[in-house]
C-alpha cells in the first residue's frame, strides 16, 4: 500500500513564495545588468568629447603646452591611453626651463597640416617656431597622430623630421 505524506498536497504558500523569490531574482539581475551597462558607458566617456577635427586638437594641445604651460588644458586634448599628467608636466617643465634662457620667448605655429587621414586616424605636421625678443628663431617640426573617439585627439607627438 503506497504511503500518503502527511499533510496532503503541497500547499500553495511554498509555490508564491518561489514566484516571488524568482521575480525579485530577476528584477536585481535585471538592475545590476542595466547598472553594469550604464557604468561602462560612464567610464568610456569619462574623458569627455574631443575637437570637431583632428587639426582642432593639435592646435589646442600645442596652445595649452607652448602658450598657456597648462598640464591639465593640455590633458583635454590627449586620447585617454596616452594620458599622463606626470610625463606631461616634465615635458612642460622642461620647455619652462628652457625658455629661462632667452628673452621673451614666442611660440608660433601655422594650421596643422594633415599629412593622411585613414578611417578613425590622422596624421598631422606643423613647424613650431619660437622668436625672442633680441630676434633669434628656431624651427621644430613636429609630427602628430589623432584619432576619433567620440571626437578627435592627440594620441602620439614626435619629431616630423
Amino acid at each position: 500500500m503506497p504511503v500518503v505524506p502527511a499533510g496532503g498536497p503541497q500547499p500553495p504558500r511554498r509555490r508564491r513564495a518561489l514566484l516571488i523569490t524568482s521575480v525579485v531574482l530577476g528584477v536585481v539581475l535585471l538592475l545590476c545588468g542595466g547598472g553594469g551597462v550604464t557604468a561602462y558607458f560612464l567610464v568610456k566617456n569619462i574623458g569627455g568629447s574631443g575637437t570637431a577635427t583632428p587639426t582642432a586638437a593639435v592646435d589646442g594641445f600645442l596652445t595649452a603646452v607652448f602658450r598657456d604651460h597648462d598640464v591639465d588644458k593640455a590633458n583635454r586634448y590627449v586620447c585617454a591611453e596616452s594620458r599622463d599628467k606626470a610625463a606631461l608636466g616634465k615635458k612642460i617643465d622642461e620647455l619652462r626651463s628652457y625658455e629661462q634662457q632667452y628673452k621673451s620667448p614666442r611660440y608660433t605655429w601655422p594650421t596643422p597640416n594633415v599629412q593622411s587621414r585613414k578611417d578613425k586616424t590622422a596624421t598631422l605636421t606643423v613647424p613650431i617656431k619660437i622668436t625672442t625678443a633680441d630676434e633669434r628663431t628656431a624651427e621644430k617640426r613636429l609630427k602628430f597622430v589623432a584619432v576619433d573617439e567620440s571626437g578627435w585627439w592627440v594620441c602620439e607627438v614626435g619629431d616630423a623630421g
